[in-house]
């Protein structure tokens, strides 16, 4: 990706010391945040048959084991070297080894969908919320204008470089768009989870309990002594079965005996 910039990061990532300066840090970022945006960032996504893509939400509600990641990016890193050794003495495996390499990618990535085996190793993906106007929205104001000026950047001849860039742009698009999809979540929770303990907190109306309706009840009697036809009266409170509403009168008017 940094092919023709003439920044030292380039010459450091293909040496054997970047490695470990460079290849294995850059690794652990990465992968800490697309786990951390994978279940918003997948649900966003088409099924797309056998690729199973929804499924890849499973990875963010599991331990990364970072050890493994430790070892793994090295050695990943280290094949890449060797392969630029080879690519240098016979040209022509460059193309042979992309082919090969997209050919296995794709092979693996059907083999894991069709099996479901995502869910079978980390099971069902956590249940999140989609919004697929701010997801997309700004999944493609970070990516377009980043795809827009690929073109016109140092190295744009070499198409290794300029597809890197391109999946780059990609990439910084949905994550972004993953991290503003769970902050939105996030505060719509918090603004929902002060609303209810602003609710709770209310004092409840006295006639809200049956006491309250027997206070209002022997008020009322106390102002007209007997009941009418429709029960109390306007000030009466209808929270109580007629029934209850005499019977309630009568034990009133033995206590104001």
């Amino acid at each position: 990706m940094l092919d023709g910039s003439g920044l030292p990061v380039w010459p450091f990532s293909h040496q054997v010391l970047g490695l470990v300066g460079w290849c294995l840090p850059l690794t652990l970022v990465l992968g800490w945040l697309i786990r951390r945006a994978a279940p918003a960032l997948a649900v966003h996504l088409p099924q797309a048959g056998p690729f199973a893509l929804r499924d890849y939400g499973a990875l963010g509600g599991v331990r990364h084991r970072w050890p493994l990641t430790v070892v793994s990016a090295p050695l990943g890193a280290a094949s890449h070297l060797l392969l630029d050794q080879l690519e240098l003495r016979v040209p022509w495996t460059e193309y042979a080894m992309h082919v090969v390499g997209a050919v296995v990618l794709l092979v693996l990535a059907i083999r894991i969908g069709r099996r479901r085996l995502i869910r079978r190793w980390h099971g069902a993906p956590p249940p999140r919320s989609r919004r697929p106007g701010l997801f997309w929205g700004v999944a493609g104001a970070v990516a377009l204008p980043l795809i827009a000026v690929t073109p016109f950047l140092p190295g744009a001849s070499l198409y290794h470089t300029t597809g890197a860039r391109l999946l780059c742009a990609v990439g910084a698009g949905l994550l972004i768009a993953s991290g503003a999809v769970t902050a939105a979540s996030r505060r719509r929770r918090l603004v929902l989870a002060g609303s209810s303990r602003r609710s709770a907190t209310v004092a409840p109306h006295p006639c809200s309990t049956q006491r309250g309706c027997r206070r209002r009840a022997a008020l009322s009697v106390a102002a007209s002594d007997l009941p009418t036809d429709s029960g109390w009266g306007s000030s009466q409170c209808t929270h109580l079965p007629q029934t209850d509403r005499y019977a309630e009168w009568l034990g009133i008017k033995e206590v104001l005996r």
